[in-house]
């Protein structure tokens, strides 16, 4: 069976190598590997596992042509074009060279395998024994972008926070829990003002959670999914200022209230008491751990917020358009300094070759157009 490489665009070449043209069997390789990110949280023995798909593995080849045995009637290394066995080695290694340079999406098959991709390099050379280009080593890498030549928009970035979110919203959430039921019968003033802000946080933690399980079930779709972790966010806040404000208006209040209304201390070995001091410490040792957690609260919601927004802004395009007698690697170097970054603006647009009709509208990733403009 052949290893076939077939252009998608352009020139639409059919590339067979068999026989003694085939790649050694050492370098073709199938498989990849599932993309995932774990999140291992501060107390918890088990991390957080978040999927992103499956990633087929590049693949290096490497082969060897001799021009002696491309010749003749039933030539034994074979390296067709469209039908046409080329006679040298060199005029294979230049074809395929070209194909390189020309960066067209490329369907490769052997046998059952069927991928589609990018030749990302391609080299060659005279065989160690020989000093001619009649004899030829060869190498060349794949980078695979699809198994079925459908290739996606690029997703949103994983640092959206979700699961991160989530985990750490319900971490805080029982540790304000916890306060609250420490107070009883010891500051119920304050867990009375507090009763409405815990019970909100509580329903915002639920909230996140059932976002993080359909994120990671792929329930609903990125963009989706970032928005509503923002929306979070922003109840996050909320709930930090409500917190934050009762815990400080009951102490307060209670500083407030022994100043007024306490009588004056007695000495009792030269130290101060007073009976009803205790209750004040308790009061102002508890609203200082809520203020402490709603700190973090705030600080959680803030930089999950941050991440979210920034992973939104990266997939945020902008439009060009194709200008007469340009092709993508022309609107490439117009728009973001680099003709190479033409991929890029194919994939987005979900476009297989270089080539666009004037005036046709292009979507141009944000996040590629910045890297390029910092390097």
């Amino acid at each position: 069976m052949p290893f076939v490489i077939e252009q998608q665009d352009g020139k639409r070449r059919r590339i067979e190598l068999d026989g003694r043209g085939l790649p050694y069997p050492s370098g073709v390789r199938w498989g990849g590997e599932q993309r995932l990110e774990s999140t291992w949280l501060p107390g918890s023995p088990d991390a957080v596992v978040q999927l992103f798909g499956p990633k087929e593995r590049d693949q290096s080849i490497e082969g060897r042509w001799a021009t002696d045995r491309m010749g003749g009637d039933s030539p034994s290394c074979i390296v067709r074009v469209d039908g046409r066995q080329l006679p040298t080695a060199l005029e294979a290694a230049q074809l395929l060279d070209l194909v390189r340079i020309e960066g067209m999406l490329l369907r490769v098959s052997y046998e059952s395998e069927v991928r589609y991709g990018f030749l990302r390099s391609f080299e060659y050379g005279p065989m160690p024994e020989g000093r001619t280009l009649l004899r030829i080593d060869w190498q060349a890498q794949f980078e695979w972008a699809s198994r079925n030549g459908q290739m996606a928009a690029p997703a949103i970035p994983s640092r959206l926070g979700t699961s991160l979110l989530s985990n750490r919203l319900a971490i805080l959430a029982q540790q304000v829990e916890s306060v609250d039921v420490e107070m009883r019968g010891q500051a119920d003033a304050l867990r009375s003002r507090l009763a409405e802000p815990v019970a909100t946080l509580r329903k915002t933690a639920a909230a996140a959670a059932n976002l993080a399980a359909s994120w990671v079930q792929r329930a609903s779709s990125a963009a989706s999914t970032a928005q509503g972790t923002i929306g979070i966010t922003n109840e996050v806040l909320v709930s930090h200022y409500a917190i934050a404000g009762a815990a400080q208006s009951v102490a307060y209040s209670q500083v407030a209230s022994r100043q007024e209304f306490a009588p004056v201390p007695g000495r009792v070995g030269g130290v101060q008491s007073d009976a009803g001091l205790g209750s004040t410490v308790v009061v102002a040792r508890d609203a200082r751990r809520m203020l402490r957690l709603a700190r973090d609260l705030a600080a959680l919601g803030d930089s999950v917020a941050a991440s979210t927004a920034a992973a939104l802004h990266e997939t945020e395009p902008q439009v060009a358009y194709a200008m007469r007698g340009e092709d993508l690697r022309d609107v490439a170097q117009r728009v973001l300094g680099s003709a190479d970054a033409w991929r890029d603006v194919a994939a987005v647009n979900g476009l297989a070759g270089s080539e666009v009709s004037p005036g046709f509208g292009l979507l141009i990733p944000t996040a590629r157009r910045q890297l390029l403009t910092e390097t």
